[in-house]
């Protein structure tokens, strides 16, 4: 169709290093490497969106000639395919099935319908204002010591202030999202989430927690595709692979291994 657009995207499902997606990037884009590396941090997979036919199958020939099979689809295809997460905070296994809802009701789904499994850590960057009281600093001190020394007069040392001040933290939130061939999907999150599931094997630690869990769903369900985070962690990586700096960056990377599932999505 004329006017149409596409998405280049790598076919692995592992995705290869970031310098050999960087490398592309420069020749395609007719940039420094350096430069290009920079915008693939953030490339999720992606070669290049919403490019013409004639860009896309350009960018299609060089990244077969670095040796990465990569296709297109048409830019919107993605929409249709895009269903709401359902948010868990319980799931177990049992029998081939995954079963989710609550230990007093559960709804069971066939462990080899599930056609991705996809891990983020996230930070999110909060901040709240508070008030509190402040009394005279030092120099305004000394300064109200100096006038009663020297003029006798009884000034005191000033009253306290109601003064508003912005406290910032970092807070860290472990996402997963599961997702079956008939375009379910599981929402997990670290701050909601009963791990009862793993019994004997729970820690006090979420972020364990999350770790053992995915490595459960790598056990029961080997054939889902797995995104960069689960790689790491079924890899013990102590340093992330990728940066996720917000949710979106997760559902971007969903998208590429939804377009590599074989169920179409």
């Amino acid at each position: 169709m004329e006017g149409e657009k596409f998405d280049v995207f790598l076919k692995k499902e592992r995705l290869p290093l970031l310098i050999e997606i960087a490398k592309i990037t420069a020749e395609f884009r007719g940039i420094l490497v350096y430069e290009a590396s920079q915008i693939s941090k953030y490339s999720w997979g992606f070669l290049g969106e919403n490019l013409s036919g004639e860009d896309a199958d350009k960018l299609l020939a060089i990244s077969a000639a670095h040796g990465l099979e990569a296709g297109k689809a048409v830019t919107s295809s993605f929409s249709a395919r895009a269903k709401e997460s359902l948010s868990i905070n319980y799931l177990d296994f049992e029998n081939g099935k995954l079963n989710y809802g609550s230990p007093a009701f559960r709804e069971p789904r066939p462990l080899n319908e599930l056609v991705v499994t996809a891990y983020a850590s996230i930070k999110h960057n909060l901040s709240k204002t508070i008030k509190v009281k402040e009394g005279p600093s030092a120099g305004e001190k000394a300064v109200r010591l100096g006038i009663m020394m020297t003029t006798g007069l009884p000034i005191g040392m000033g009253k306290s202030k109601e003064v508003s001040k912005e406290l910032k933290s970092v807070e860290m939130t472990l996402y997963m999202e599961l997702i079956f061939s008939d375009g379910l999907r599981l929402s997990l999150n670290s701050d909601k989430f009963d791990f009862s599931c793993l019994k004997e094997k729970k820690t006090y630690s979420s972020q364990m927690n999350f770790a053992l869990l995915c490595l459960e769903l790598a056990k029961h369900a080997p054939g889902a595709l797995k995104n960069t985070g689960m790689f790491d962690v079924l890899e013990k990586k102590l340093i992330p692979t990728l940066q996720y700096d917000s949710p979106s960056d997760l559902e971007k990377e969903i998208k590429r291994l939804l377009l590599l599932s074989p169920a179409g999505l």
